[in-house]
């Protein structure tokens, strides 16, 4: 039987919280990435400069929509720690479920907050006052 996404997620946010091993915290912490990234597949975050990098002879570009699924996740879990004392608790009655729709919102949001920023490039500075009144006298 295929578990639901909410299962899954439910099952991996308890064990990374609750989980002693590095590695398994690694697996658990990867599954919740993979489940943020996997909401926002045709949307593209625009960036203002690339980084590239080799691994056996590949070349690797930036995911930068990774990158903030795996800043998203941390803030996250760290937020939800502090707030849920009875993690079980927390998880039965369905707290943990909208993870992957927060980070759609939270890529909509640095997409806007992008192009806003582009859009300041085109935004003339107004002319120093002074020199109008130095003018005139």
């Amino acid at each position: 039987m295929v578990a639901r996404i909410t299962t899954v997620l439910r099952a991996s946010v308890l064990g990374y919280l609750q989980s002693d091993n590095a590695d398994d915290k690694l697996l658990y912490f990867n599954k919740l990435v993979n489940i943020c990234t996997a909401n926002t597949v045709k949307l593209f975050l625009p960036v203002r400069s690339v980084g590239f990098g080799e691994s056996k002879d590949k070349v690797l570009k930036d995911n930068p929509i990774r990158d903030l699924a795996e800043v998203f996740v941390l803030e996250t879990l760290a937020h939800w720690a502090q707030l849920y004392p009875d993690l079980a608790g927390a998880s039965r009655q369905g707290k943990f479920d909208f993870l992957g729709y927060a980070f759609k919102r939270r890529v909509f949001n640095e997409i806007r907050k992008i192009n806003r920023s582009k859009e300041e490039i085109w935004v003339e500075s107004l002319p120093d006052e002074n020199k109008y009144f130095d003018d005139e006298q």
